[in-house]
């Protein structure tokens, strides 16, 4: 049974962590939740975020059986069960202060991939020609730096 101060010390980094979402522009109305074992709603975070979100507070590590708890959690609540997340914070730094994300390595190429589609930009007819041609040879000096790297 976790006592009092590490209840309040886990829901001060989930509320961090859904601050830190909504701060980037993924989910405006990302936010903790409460409860997240109980019921069809699983993870620490409510969000659209297409992951479901375990997060750690903790001052030992234990990297698979977070993982393990990430994945069962994904799996009975989450429409795609291989999309999930374990976010901690390292314990020899001041709180918030580092913050790691662990994912399976698929999940990672995927995220890499889906990354090199969002370069792709489509110009519309209607936009003046000179910003067409430059945005054309934006993405293809883009391409060709993903390419040599």
């Amino acid at each position: 049974m976790k006592t009092r101060s590490c209840k309040n010390k886990g829901s001060r980094f989930e509320t961090f962590i859904a601050e830190m979402i909504k701060e980037s522009g993924l989910d405006p109305n990302a936010r903790r939740q409460p409860l997240s074992g109980a019921g069809y709603d699983k993870g620490d975070i409510k969000t659209t975020v297409p992951f479901t979100i375990e997060c750690k507070n903790s001052n030992t590590i234990s990297t698979m059986k977070w993982i393990e708890q990430a994945q069962r959690e994904a799996e009975i609540g989450n429409s795609n069960p291989d999309k999930w997340c374990v976010v901690f914070r390292n314990p020899k730094k001041p709180e918030f202060k580092e913050t790691f994300v662990i994912i399976s390595f698929d999940q990672f190429v995927e995220l890499l991939k889906g990354n090199q589609k969002n370069l792709i930009i489509e110009v519309d007819k209607e936009i003046d020609p000179n910003l067409k041609y430059n945005m054309q040879r934006l993405k293809e000096i883009v391409t060709k730096i993903i390419k040599d790297l």
